[in-house]
């Protein structure tokens, strides 16, 4: 999904969850601007924390 949207909006800026890490991480090392990523346990406080800063 991540390479999909990017196909339709180049400069997005994605925030990915995933269970599967070593496989989405893997993928997203090269998107530019880069894909943040959050592998399983989430960390809320984290995410609210990227969120914002990528948001300002």
């Amino acid at each position: 999904m991540a390479t999909h949207a990017r196909g339709f909006h180049p400069t997005i800026i994605l925030v990915v969850v995933s269970g599967f890490a070593p496989l989405i991480h893997h993928r997203l090392q090269d998107f530019d601007p880069a894909a943040v990523f959050f592998p399983k346990p989430y960390q809320l406080p984290k995410i609210v924390e990227t969120i914002r800063r990528l948001a300002a």
